[in-house]
């Protein structure tokens, strides 16, 4: 779905060069020896086009919460992206080799989803059409009209508002049990 949009949104731009590597590409699975290239180069793509960041950029924000988290040592933030990209390389094949569905049906714990209806790292569609078959002793879709991938920078205010409410109704439900 991600890079089907991707390709569209090259298209409507009217970036031949990136739509004709696209194709070229193709669609996902990638090979062992290209896949973390192809999709890095998506990504940028997601990213650039809105589906990572709605509005604004999501890379200023985040390098700045970073930078600016008390949490993390001088070593933690320079080590960060290296970091992460390490994880990509190490996680994303068993990441994208899960049909949560089948293998997570059922949760024994709370399922809280924050998910921006304009995110195309981790689309809306299939993000909701798991939750809507997930069973969970308690879950909630908390879906943000005005964000991408990080209602969290881009609807501080509302995401914090729903954060506290998924946390009191945790609360409520402790309360609740014998």
């Amino acid at each position: 779905m991600s890079y089907d949009w991707v390709l569209q949104q090259a298209r409507l731009h009217g970036n031949d060069r990136q739509a004709t590597k696209l194709l070229r590409q193709g669609r996902p699975p990638y090979p062992p020896d290209a896949w973390l290239d192809y999709l890095t180069w998506q990504r940028e793509l997601v990213a650039r086009y809105g589906g990572g960041m709605y509005r604004g950029h999501f890379f200023p924000l985040f390098i700045r919460s970073i930078l600016l988290s008390p949490e993390y040592t001088l070593t933690d933030k320079l080590h960060y992206a290296r970091g992460a990209q390490e994880s990509v390389r190490y996680l994303w094949p068993a990441v994208v080799a899960i049909d949560l569905p089948t293998v997570a049906p059922e949760l024994k714990v709370p399922y809280f989803l924050f998910q921006g209806i304009h995110d195309y790292q981790t689309p809306y569609p299939i993000a909701r059409r798991y939750f809507n078959q997930l069973t969970a002793p308690q879950k909630r879709l908390f879906t943000f009209t005005n964000s991408a991938h990080s209602p969290i920078f881009e609807e501080p205010e509302r995401f914090m508002h729903c954060f506290n409410s998924a946390l009191v109704s945790l609360h409520a439900g402790k309360e609740a049990r014998p």
